[in-house]
């Protein structure tokens, strides 16, 4: 009796283990984006940070200290008090696979194309992909605050005002055209994300009604004949590299241009956590025509 008793256990026991998930099971739990925990036990203690708008959160949610790796930590630190006195600089460049291990996380914060370097980990680490470019209002940006909240066990949440409002502006005609150049090609955000939705109805928001980003040079004079205000960020002396680019379209139209010097200040990182503050302040740039503590105004 006892030796069928003792059968039976193990074949429970054996069955029961043939259930369990997967390692690198995904996590939705905290929303849809992609959440590899294989080995999740507590909160995180040791974090490493590949996506750095994430820090944005960190900082403000005050677990910042749980960080012991950073890319771009020489640039971001004067920014961000939320580093330990031993954070390790990973620089500009993704760590390899094996340095990465080495450091010995229990988590990864990166986003969807850094985790393409690490799909061989999914079952030894633990991976919070962060995509807040996917975010379409500013509801959605916010709501990776509910998620760092749950995966570091904050009840004190942050309050945020999810539904700002710009109808001040709406006096001054605004038409706006953020763009970009790279080697000679231009680019403009697509119609259906975050600025388009936020800003419409207040100021004009000029986009590309593509899904891609990238418009021919005859597509953005024609974009640049609609708008009267350009926004740039770009590192280093953006009115200079905005006037080659007017040259280059053989544009002389006076425009005005609100701009961010991303070497001086970490726009991207803080208007991944603070979006509703960040249009605030351009808007207030685009519209007085003067500078603030981040953007500046230049007469074109």
């Amino acid at each position: 009796m006892r030796v069928w008793i003792l059968l039976l256990s193990c074949v429970i026991v054996f069955s029961c283990s043939l259930e369990q998930p997967k390692a690198a099971e995904r996590v939705t739990t905290l929303g849809p984006k992609e959440y590899y925990a294989p080995n999740f036990q507590a909160t995180p203690k040791r974090v490493v940070v590949l996506n750095t708008p994430s820090l944005a959160y960190l900082d403000q949610l005050k677990v910042g200290k749980v960080v012991i790796a950073s890319m771009s930590y020489s640039r971001l630190n004067s920014t961000f008090s939320i580093f330990k006195e031993d954070c390790s600089d990973l620089g500009n460049t993704e760590p390899s696979v094996e340095k990465l291990l080495s450091l010995n996380p229990d988590m990864v914060i990166l986003n969807p194309f850094q985790m393409e370097n690490y799909t061989s980990l999914k079952d030894k680490l633990n991976f919070f992909v962060m995509d807040e470019y996917s975010a379409k209002t500013v509801e959605e940006a916010l709501s990776y605050y509910d998620w760092f909240s749950t995966i570091f066990n904050k009840t004190d949440t942050v309050q945020r005002n999810i539904t700002p409002s710009f109808v001040q502006y709406s006096k001054y005609d605004l038409k706006l055209l953020k763009l970009d150049a790279y080697n000679n090609a231009y680019f403009v955000p697509e119609c259906m994300g975050i600025w388009k939705n936020t800003l419409r109805g207040y100021v004009e928001f000029i986009c590309n009604s593509s899904e891609n980003t990238k418009v021919s040079k005859e597509k953005m004079k024609l974009l640049m004949q609609q708008s009267n205000t350009l926004v740039v960020f770009r590192n280093g002396d953006v009115p200079s590299l905005v006037g080659e680019w007017l040259e280059d379209l053989k544009v002389n139209e006076g425009k005005g241009l609100v701009y961010c010097n991303t070497e001086e200040f970490p726009f991207f990182e803080f208007f991944s956590a603070n979006p509703e503050q960040a249009f605030q302040l351009m808007l207030d740039c685009a519209s007085t025509q003067e500078s603030n503590a981040i953007f500046k105004w230049k007469a074109l």
